[in-house]
């Protein structure tokens, strides 16, 4: 796939819509010095592109009782064929996992989590991800802080 070229103007509205994706065309193009119609043109290029994916709403899981967020990285089992898929299917359907990422190296995945406190952590640990019968090995890395 060929790679689309950005200018320093295309950079810096992303980087405005990341910070706020609710600002209107107005805004947006007063804080990035270009006309209304110029932001505009440049703002839809890059959604047309698939530059822009879309808009989201950033959570604040602890207001909704999640106080709790770690990585876990899993290995699985290499004796069954489709186990790394089995598994990462099995996690698609948990609400409680805010992204799962296949990687290469010493673990075949690694899981974003949150969880109400340390008791529905390890019931979600212990009880569902290990309990899985092609998991053979996890490590759980719990947020102390975060930025960004």
């Amino acid at each position: 796939m060929a790679s689309i070229e950005l200018d320093r103007i295309d950079r810096e509205i992303i980087c405005e819509l990341q910070s706020d994706g609710r600002s209107t065309n107005v805004e947006l193009a007063n804080r990035v010095h270009l006309s209304p119609s110029q932001c505009l043109r440049r703002t839809r290029r890059l959604e047309k592109t698939g530059v822009i994916t879309g808009y989201t709403a950033v959570i604040d899981h602890r207001k909704l009782g999640y106080l709790l967020r770690a990585y876990v990285l899993i290995s699985v089992s290499s004796q069954v064929n489709g186990a790394r898929d089995k598994v990462m299917d099995f996690l698609m359907a948990k609400e409680d996992i805010l992204s799962i990422h296949g990687v290469a190296g010493n673990v075949d995945m690694i899981i974003e989590l949150q969880a109400r406190d340390m008791e529905h952590f390890t019931e979600l640990v212990i009880g569902q991800i290990y309990g899985h019968k092609y998991v053979v090995n996890s490590t759980s890395y719990i947020f102390l802080d975060s930025r960004r």
